[in-house]
């Protein structure tokens, strides 16, 4: 007979029974129980290859589970009824994926010893089992820097359509497909990279590989370079203080931070860098500091008795002096621009003998100074005109507007002009950017018919703009130059100027650092008449990040050189992947592109520490035999900064 339970929750039943006999006799009472189970299996969960999201291989590992469970069926087949058969219920099992090279998902049910059958569940995984192209254009650097111990490698990047580029792997030996001087290094998903840190012999052949790893863990094969030669690199001149860089610390006596910010070189071959030097561990207690070196590199005795001059207080305020840039006169004296700190910045301008000594027929005891009515009087860049006349640029403050741009003139004999510009000797500009903020004139460059082109920055409304200004020769904006005397750049990005050049044709290059990608250097161009030159670039700017090997960073340009074959090298630093500055030389075709005849990539980077100190270049000179000197600092920790000057001789020729 059939028997409905009464009670028809989940749980342990029991049914009684007793008998009556025909006579009326009854039975003991007995009974029996049973587990009355409606509820499938509960939790249940598939988890394929650990949760990873990519496998190369059909074979996978599924981790299961499920509350209760006796019995799986697990299937490649959505509707969990074809493609499998009922087993025994175990927490990992190995199963083959149907889908290839693609979305591949598995299918599974439980089930319990009452028959209850769970929903079906599924998990995904990505099957790639093709491995990336391989790299293309794999190269190395010509050379690698000896001094540094560092190799460029570049290459053009794989594709992969199945789970994606993840990273290249480089390796270096010095036999082909070697291995011995670095093993397989991750570098990550990069098209170049500087490999540092190396064991290198001068003289030798030494060899890279790459290859590259998808998501899956595919790899392409391995793509060889051409070898490169061990030399020093193309253009560090080892006959300069014997490698090609010259440091120097404690200029002024303070063991703390040496800079030069310029640098110009005589006809004798001597070298002049100014900047600056701490005289006590107060960072803002500086000497204006020269150094004067000899064609090899070492300190020039004849100047000012140890080849190094100081100065201190010129505008008596017992502050900070600097030097922010040099020139040099037809007859050998230095003239040095920069600011001392009166009672606030005030402009001052030096100028020394050949010997180092201050030039008492120039200012008032070889020095000018200025201090303009208001507060932060700083000069950037100086240009010595034919008569001997002096121009300079910076930006001095003016209550209620900040900073504005200047540009005054001083007699051969350091008195200020007070018939150049229109404000009683001197030309000042504000707002030119539109944003009411604070403007500066960071460097200068003088035509053939004495137009004076100043290249620096303004506020914008809402971020930094780059302005280049044309005035005329008597001070005043020349309003030939995009109708109004100034072109602004904006991109929607912060931009500073740090240098200008003037081309042979007329046309105008500005350059320094541009807020994209973290900050990039960039150069703009215009023509004579004030319009960007679309040629250059195709909107009339270039821009370039990484080229120490870390993308995404800072970038900067602060100097420019324009060749007489028109290209274009720019001087700066770009940081390598440790986030260690670089002093960077960039050279450019006339159209914006990269020179890859120059280092073979369009650059070179060059560091006296191997990469391990922040290495700033900010300013450049030509010297005999077109020998370019870069000048900066390096960090040393504890020690402060050393003012740092790169001989780079050879030069790829025009």
């Amino acid at each position: 007979m059939s028997w409905d339970l009464e009670d028809t929750s989940d749980g342990l039943k029991k049914v009684y029974a007793k008998c009556r006999s025909s006579d009326g006799t009854e039975s003991d009472c007995i009974f029996d129980s049973i587990t009355l189970d409606t509820t499938a299996p509960d939790q249940t969960a598939l988890v394929i290859s650990s949760g990873e999201d990519f496998t190369t291989s059909t074979s996978v590992s599924l981790g299961l589970s499920a509350n209760n469970a006796t019995k799986m069926y697990i299937s490649n087949n959505p509707t969990c009824s074809v493609g499998g058969v009922w087993e025994d219920f175990v927490n990992t099992k190995l199963w083959t994926l149907e889908q290839t090279n693609g979305v591949a998902t598995v299918y599974v049910r439980f089930k319990d010893l009452a028959g209850n059958v769970s929903s079906c569940i599924s998990d995904t995984i990505i099957h790639d089992d093709i491995p990336p192209s391989d790299p293309g254009s794999f190269s190395d650097s010509e050379q690698s820097m000896i001094l540094t111990q560092t190799t460029g490698l570049g290459w053009t990047p794989s594709s992969d359509a199945g789970s994606g580029v993840d990273y290249y792997e480089v390796r270096i030996g010095s036999t082909v497909n070697g291995s011995d001087i670095l093993d397989w290094t991750g570098v990550g998903n990069v098209n170049g990279y500087t490999v540092t840190g190396l064991s290198l012999m001068s003289a030798d052949t030494y060899y890279a590989d790459i290859r590259a790893y998808d998501q899956a863990g595919n790899v392409s094969s391995v793509v060889s370079s051409d070898g490169f030669y061990a030399g020093l690199s193309w253009g560090v001149d080892t006959s300069f203080d014997t490698d090609g860089v010259f440091q120097h610390d404690d200029a002024a006596g303070g063991a703390s931070d040496d800079v030069g910010l310029a640098v110009a070189t005589l006809d004798n071959g001597k070298i002049v860098v100014v900047g600056y030097s701490n005289n006590n561990s107060a960072d803002y207690d500086k000497d204006l500091a020269v150094w004067m070196l000899n064609a090899d590199g070492s300190l020039d005795t004849s100047f000012s008795g140890d080849g190094i001059f100081t100065h201190h207080n010129a505008a008596g305020g017992d502050g900070a002096d600097e030097g922010r840039a040099v020139a040099i006169q037809s007859d050998g004296k230095i003239v040095v621009a920069g600011d001392s700190w009166g009672s606030n910045k005030d402009f001052a301008i030096w100028r020394l003998n050949t010997d180092g000594t201050l030039d008492s027929d120039f200012g008032s005891s070889g020095v000018f100074t200025w201090h303009s009515g208001n507060s932060g009087d700083l000069a950037y860049d100086l240009e010595i005109l034919a008569d001997g006349s002096i121009l300079v640029t910076g930006s001095h403050y003016i209550a209620g507007e900040g900073n504005n741009m200047i540009v005054f003139k001083l007699s051969s004999t350091g008195v200020r002009d007070l018939t150049f510009g229109s404000e009683g000797g001197y030309f000042s500009h504000h707002d030119a950017a539109g944003g009411d903020g604070g403007d500066s004139g960071m460097a200068l460059a003088v035509d053939a018919v004495g137009n004076i082109f100043v290249a620096g920055e303004s506020a914008g409304s809402t971020d930094n703009d780059l302005v280049i200004w044309k005035l005329t020769s008597a001070g005043v904006l020349n309003t030939s130059y995009d109708s109004n005397g100034y072109k602004v750049y904006d991109d929607g990005n912060n931009q500073y100027a740090f240098d200008i050049a003037l081309q042979a044709d007329g046309k105008v290059l500005a350059t320094g650092r541009s807020d994209q990608n973290g900050r990039d250097m960039f150069v703009v161009r215009t023509s004579s008449t004030g319009s960007f030159d679309t040629t250059f670039g195709g909107n009339g700017e270039i821009t370039h990040d990484g080229a120490g090997g870390s993308t995404n960073t800072f970038d900067y340009g602060r100097s420019l050189h324009y060749q007489a074959d028109g290209k274009i090298m720019v001087i700066g630093y770009s940081p390598n992947v440790s986030g260690k500055y670089l002093a960077t030389v960039w050279r450019l075709l006339s159209d914006g592109s990269l020179d890859t005849d120059f280092n073979s990539v369009g650059y070179e980077t060059y560091s006296a520490s191997g990469g391990t100190d922040a290495e700033e270049s900010f300013s450049h000179a030509i010297g005999v035999n077109g020998t370019l000197f870069t000048v900066g600092s390096r960090s040393t920790g504890s020690t402060g900064k050393d003012m740092t000057i790169w001989k780079i001789g050879n030069i790829p020729p025009p």
